[in-house]
């Protein structure tokens, strides 16, 4: 199966390349060990390894602005000397995907930034009506996050990783009023249900904004502290990689 890539993301990937002097490689896949996801960067001795969907080739829009997404995670990591996290104790499945939150609400703000800047989509389609359907529910008193209820731990972290990504979207990004709007809702919606949630998601976007994510050196302040607040700093390790 041919996989099609347009001119604007072949122009954005020999920018990649330059500045990580390493070649770009795209794997079709049948399908991802976690459910909604379309795209991904995995890490590579040699290469910046993406791994894309197969449904969603023929989905140009799409597919363009998931390509531009995840060769810019490899940006940061071979190119502008960001860190990424590995345990070095036995974690068990709520540290696992609490460690996964953390690199996705963190890094993702700037790689979303990154790539709008660069003319991408920072988001997906669904998520300005997503974030509207939050707000609405969590207003109404409703459990809008019951599929973690059997892990309150997790659930809690999750919301946080919710909150901090649309923070991060009012605070730095260029998006449509209806979507500031919702996520303005969403923000209170949170603190009315959640209220201590709210509370250590604000220490977190606060510590973004003192430390500057968009730095190598505030991301991995930003990471501490997040590590700190969830209790995870003595079972991970920093990994970096020169620049090249």
């Amino acid at each position: 199966m041919e996989l099609k890539i347009s001119d604007k993301v072949n122009q954005y990937f020999e920018k990649v390349k330059k500045e990580t002097n390493r070649k770009i490689r795209v794997i079709i896949v049948d399908n991802f060990l976690v459910a909604g996801m379309v795209a991904a960067f995995s890490p590579d001795p040699s290469f910046i390894k993406i791994g894309v969907l197969k449904n969603i080739i023929n989905d140009s829009n799409n597919l363009e602005n998931s390509l531009a997404h995840e060769v810019t995670h490899g940006l940061l990591l071979y190119g502008y000397g960001y860190s990424t996290l590995k345990p070095i104790t036995q974690l068990n499945e709520t540290q696992n995907k609490s460690l996964g939150l953390i690199g996705t609400m963190i890094d993702d703000i700037v790689v979303n930034k990154l790539i709008q800047d660069e003319g991408f989509e920072p988001y997906a389609k669904v998520y300005p009506s997503m974030v509207s359907k939050e707000a609405t529910a969590l207003n109404k008193g409703k459990n809008f996050y019951n599929m973690f209820d059997s892990d309150e731990v997790f659930k809690s972290r999750f919301i946080t990783f919710r909150y901090v990504l649309a923070w991060g979207f009012n605070e730095y990004f260029n998006i449509d009023n209806n979507l500031r709007v919702d996520i303005n809702k969403y923000f209170k919606a949170v603190k009315k249900q959640y209220e201590e949630i709210s509370r250590t998601s604000q220490k977190i976007t606060e510590s973004i904004r003192v430390n500057n994510i968009f730095t190598a050196d505030g991301h991995r302040k930003v990471y501490k502290e997040i590590l700190d607040i969830w209790g995870l700093n003595e079972s991970v390790e920093f990994v970096s990689f020169n620049s090249q």
